[in-house]
């Protein structure tokens, strides 16, 4: 059966994505309206969905004779736009020639694509196989402007996911201003739902909470340059019925590295418009004619089996279908990172000798962090001057990469490509390629500015600074840094009714640099990072699979940081590191078991300096890399399941199924103990109920429906303590 189908007759799309369906239709005004998204439906007569239900006469309609409930602010509209009656936050807004935002799209026709269509230069997902997706172009029309709106919908037969974009089209014969244009948006017809954001900041990232929808627009948004520590750009609605796995879940991320809008906004009539894109604040781009504008993809998904079954579609959609290269399905190297370690204090012996340690203990990968490049031996000179600093390594990265190539590690490199510092010798000589409003002063963060992507001459100077040390260096790890918000946003290179393009522009020249590097250099695993996980997001995962999750390797804070990340984003984009007590962030102390199982919920590593640790310690971590090189695949490939809510249950669990269900490793780690209390028992998911498992460690035996219908007991655990539970099928 097609996933995409179009009744003729009534004019009624439906599509179906995995078990799913999405169905929208064309009304006798030729607005596009949508009709349902849910659990899948049979074909029928879907006209009922497209009804309006009159509302107040105060709406305005372009016929009057017809009814006041013909109004689009009545309707549940596709594709929102400004200045014809809707009223609510919209999906397109422009200035006219002749200064009005007047703007009325009609339908006009439509398309079927086979396949997942690239989006020009922008992230977007993409197709492993022939036959996995369809895509629908629908096609909208001012026909007082020219201006043109076509609308996609990409659906999958195995995922209950839909990618949606638009393009926006001048055929007109005047330039028009855009000043909102957001990627997508879902009316739903009620506003009984629970809406789940994330906040945070720096070392405590992607924090959830939850509420009832109320009245207004509620939402985030950055306007920082980037995704952000403060939001990240995903919103989640469920029906207040539902839980983690059961019942009705509507997941909505934005594939996007730079500020965003995603919001919710509830009517009078208690309609609810779920809408992102690029965060119009601060936002222009001028259309001239024939010229086209491409939003950034937005990823849904759809759950009927609660929370937990919208997360595992976004895992599998994101690891599978949105990253790339080398590393997207299998485990990744076992790394030792130097920054908490030595920070700027490296140099050649030191990193030859921590490398022939860290080979004894099974690290496969070094990474040599901030300070082997210019004059850096602090945080206020020298980026921007990626040349190695001799005084360090004499020998130059080369002469440092064989060396670590001899002890038998591979060896990775951090550069924080996008700043320019001003005690640097780029800066006395390209002080205009800073990000800057003329004129005016420049703020300086963390003693550094940003450099502006969007001037082809940075990107070149970036790649081949970046290109020139990986193959000097033999290098197949890049650790991409990013370490201040967007202030003064302007460039020297666009005039005037330009400048509110610069921001959107960074991205696209930030995004045009990644493809080229990724392009030329496939075997290299690059890894993205924002002081932690300040800009982690979708669409950097399609040019690096995965991010460095947060500067704070506190296992205690990482389990709700790793929490409210795994609710979208697979846990093979999480790199996660074993650090030294006390942690470096809290001066917590836990554990080196706890600090390990926390850690192996990611891409695992090591954040330390071997050479400081006990003989005891050194064999933990040998033990530790060994382990991780066993289950490694476990943690890229297999299902993920929430088993307890750090929230709300004051501990936290998860497991790990292999896709065949024949093996399982579950975690439970406690973080308030209660004395005499009941004993802990969770049930699990994925297994095979027909089967049989046993416990490695404990020797027990269980039948799979026991372990799902009525749960593994957990043993008693101390505080701040974790156990670990490796069920083999027998």
């Amino acid at each position: 059966m097609k996933l995409i189908r179009f009744d003729e007759e009534r004019r009624i799309f439906h599509l179906t994505s995995g078990d799913s369906s999405y169905i929208m239709g064309v009304n006798a005004q030729n607005f596009l309206i949508h009709g349902y998204w849910g659990r899948k439906l049979p074909d029928s007569d879907f006209n009922y969905l497209m009804e309006t239900q009159g509302h107040s006469s105060f709406e305005a309609c372009e016929d009057n004779e017809v009814g006041y409930w013909h109004s689009p602010n009545c309707m549940r509209m596709e594709f929102p736009v400004t200045g014809r009656q809707d009223v609510k936050k919209t999906a397109l807004e422009l200035k006219n020639a002749d200064g009005t935002n007047m703007l009325d799209l009609r339908y006009q026709g439509y398309k079927i694509h086979e396949g997942k269509p690239g989006l020009p230069g922008l992230p977007a997902t993409y197709e492993t196989e022939k036959g996995q997706a369809e895509t629908l172009e629908v096609i909208l029309l001012d026909d007082h402007s020219n201006i043109e709106v076509s609308v996609f919908y990409s659906v999958w037969a195995h995922l209950n996911a839909i990618c949606r974009w638009a393009v926006v089209k001048n055929n007109g014969n005047t330039p028009v201003m855009l000043e909102r244009v957001m990627s997508g948006c879902v009316d739903f017809p009620d506003r009984d739902y629970i809406m789940t954001t994330n906040y945070g900041a720096w070392a405590n990232e992607r924090q959830i909470e939850k509420h009832r929808l109320f009245s207004g627009v509620q939402g985030l948004y950055s306007r920082k340059g980037t995704s952000s520590h403060m939001h990240n750009p995903f919103v989640i609605l469920q029906r207040p019925t539902s839980d983690e796995y059961q019942g009705d879940v509507y997941g909505a991320v934005l594939a996007y590295s730079g500020n965003y809008e995603a919001v919710v906004d509830v009517d009078s009539y208690g309609m609810s418009r779920m809408i992102l894109g690029i965060n119009p604040d601060g936002f222009t781009w001028k259309l001239e004619p024939g010229e086209t504008f491409t939003t950034p993809e937005l990823c849904l998904a759809y759950s009927y089996k609660g929370v937990n079954g919208m997360s595992n579609t976004f895992h599998k959609l994101f690891r599978d279908h949105m990253a790339r290269g080398k590393y997207k399905n299998t485990r990744r190297p076992v790394l030792l990172n130097t920054w908490e370690g030595c920070y700027f204090g490296i140099n050649e012996e030191l990193i030859e000798n921590i490398a022939k340690e860290a080979a004894k203990l099974g690290v496969e990968l070094l990474v040599v962090d901030d300070g082997w490049f210019g004059e850096r031996n602090n945080d206020m000179t020298s980026l921007g001057d990626w040349y190695p600093n001799k005084a360090k390594l004499p020998n130059g990265v080369e002469g440092m990469a064989k060396k670590v190539n001899a002890a038998g590690v591979d060896l990775g490199i951090w550069f924080e490509p996008e700043m320019i510092s001003k005690e640097s010798q780029l800066y006395k000589k390209h002080p205009e390629w800073t990000l800057c409003v003329k004129g005016r002063l420049i703020s300086q963060g963390r003693n550094q500015y940003v450099l502006d992507m969007s001037r082809q001459d940075v990107q070149d100077y970036l790649y081949d600074c970046i290109a020139d040390t990986i193959k000097k260096g033999n290098i197949t790890y890049v650790k991409w840094d990013y370490n201040r918000n967007h202030a003064e946003i302007g460039s020297e290179l666009l005039p005037a009714d330009r400048q509110g393009e610069v921001g959107h522009r960074y991205v696209l020249g930030l995004y045009a640099l990644m493809e080229r590097l990724v392009t030329n250099f496939p075997d290299v695993l690059f890894e993205s990072c924002s002081g932690g996980g300040g800009r982690f997001d979708a669409g950097l995962l399609y040019y690096m699979p995965q991010a460095w999750t947060s500067d704070d390797t506190d296992a205690i804070m990482r389990l709700s940081i790793q929490y409210g990340t795994s609710l979208v984003y697979p846990l093979s984009s999480m790199s996660a590191h074993i650090s030294v007590c006390p942690n470096h962030q809290t001066w917590r102390s836990v554990s080196y078991k706890t600090r390990q199982d926390v850690a192996y919920t990611g891409s695992f590593g090591f954040e330390l300096d071997p050479l400081k640790l006990s003989e005891e310690e050194r064999a933990q971590m040998a033990a530790t890399a060994e382990d991780y090189k066993s289950y490694g695949d476990l943690f890229v490939n297999g299902d993920y399941y929430r088993l307890a809510n750090i929230y709300d249950d004051k501990c936290s669990a998860w497991m790990f199924v292999s896709p065949e269900k024949d093996f399982a490793l579950v975690t439970h780690a406690s973080i308030d103990v209660n004395i005499e209390g009941p004993q802990k028992k969770f049930k699990l998911y994925g297994l095979d109920e027909n089967a049989t498992y046993v416990d490695e460690g404990r020797g027990r035996i269980y039948s799979g429906a026991a372990l799902m219908y009525d749960g593994l007991p957990m043993d008693g655990l101390g505080d701040r303590a974790t156990a670990t539970y490796k069920l083999k099928k027998m």
